[in-house]
C-alpha cells in the first residue's frame, strides 16, 4: 500500500466537501492520522 494515498484529499470548495480514503485503506488508526489530520484542518478552513 502506498502511503501518500493514505493522505489525498478531494475538496468540493463550492458544496463544502471534503473526503480522503485514509480509513478505508489504512491497516490501522495511526497509518490513517495523517490523512484525518489533514481532513480535519480543511474542514476548519472551509467552516471560516
Amino acid at each position: 500500500m502506498c502511503h501518500v494515498r493514505l493522505t489525498i484529499l478531494w475538496v468540493d470548495e463550492d458544496n463544502k466537501i471534503v473526503t480522503t480514503p485514509a480509513y478505508m485503506l489504512a491497516q490501522d488508526i495511526a497509518q490513517a492520522a495523517t490523512g484525518i489530520e489533514k481532513l480535519v484542518s480543511r474542514v476548519l478552513v472551509l467552516a471560516e
